[in-house]
């Protein structure tokens, strides 16, 4: 992947975490799920970041282990509230 390639999947990136807070904010039902999934979708957008970034050499500390735990946590906390 080329830096050109990794800049534009990084935008797509951000933009769709744009759509995503629009979404939460217009729909946004349990306080508490929005403010978690608002979370969740700025985390989810951050190691992407990271990810990409790391497969083009720019950064040394993205781990995919932390990803899948990040993900593994919301899961299961999200299963806990009820909507």
């Amino acid at each position: 992947m080329t830096n050109a390639e990794a800049i534009e999947l990084i935008v797509k990136t951000m933009e769709l975490l744009d759509v995503e807070i629009d979404y939460l904010k217009v729909n946004g039902k349990n306080c508490k799920h929005q403010s978690m999934k608002l979370w969740f979708e700025e985390k989810k957008a951050i190691y992407e970041v990271k990810r990409l970034l790391h497969e083009i050499g720019q950064y040394d500390k993205y781990n995919e282990a932390e990803t899948d735990q990040i993900i593994q946590g919301y899961l299961a906390q999200s299963a806990t509230i009820s909507v």
